[in-house]
Protein backbone atom coordinates (compact mmCIF):
# COMPACT_ATOMS: atom_id res chain seq x y z
CA UNK A 1 0.00 0.00 0.00
CA UNK A 2 1.20 3.21 -0.76
CA UNK A 3 0.28 6.39 1.24
CA UNK A 4 -0.02 10.07 -0.04
CA UNK A 5 0.73 13.19 1.79
CA UNK A 6 0.43 16.67 0.58
CA UNK A 7 3.43 19.23 1.45
CA UNK A 8 1.97 22.72 1.79
CA UNK A 9 5.00 24.99 1.59
CA UNK A 10 5.37 28.37 0.10
CA UNK A 11 9.05 27.98 0.06
CA UNK A 12 10.80 25.75 -2.39
CA UNK A 13 13.81 25.08 -0.92
CA UNK A 14 12.15 23.78 1.83
CA UNK A 15 9.51 21.65 -0.18
CA UNK A 16 12.68 20.12 -2.08
CA UNK A 17 14.01 18.93 1.43
CA UNK A 18 10.26 17.52 2.48
CA UNK A 19 10.59 15.36 -1.09
CA UNK A 20 13.88 14.74 -0.81
CA UNK A 21 13.21 12.94 2.59
CA UNK A 22 10.13 11.53 2.01
CA UNK A 23 10.17 10.31 -1.66
CA UNK A 24 11.16 6.62 -1.16
CA UNK A 25 8.32 6.13 1.22
CA UNK A 26 5.20 8.33 0.24
CA UNK A 27 3.45 9.55 -2.63
CA UNK A 28 4.29 13.35 -2.50
CA UNK A 29 1.55 16.01 -3.82
CA UNK A 30 3.59 19.76 -3.40
CA UNK A 31 1.26 23.07 -3.19
CA UNK A 32 2.82 26.48 -3.00
CA UNK A 33 -0.56 27.55 -1.53
CA UNK A 34 -3.64 25.57 0.04
CA UNK A 35 -5.30 23.66 -2.63
CA UNK A 36 -9.15 24.85 -2.54
CA UNK A 37 -11.55 22.65 -2.00
CA UNK A 38 -15.36 22.34 -1.89
CA UNK A 39 -18.21 24.59 -3.59
CA UNK A 40 -16.37 26.73 -6.56
CA UNK A 41 -12.75 27.84 -4.23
Amino acid sequence: MTYKIAVVEDNPDNRMLVQALLEDTYEISEYERRPRIGHGG
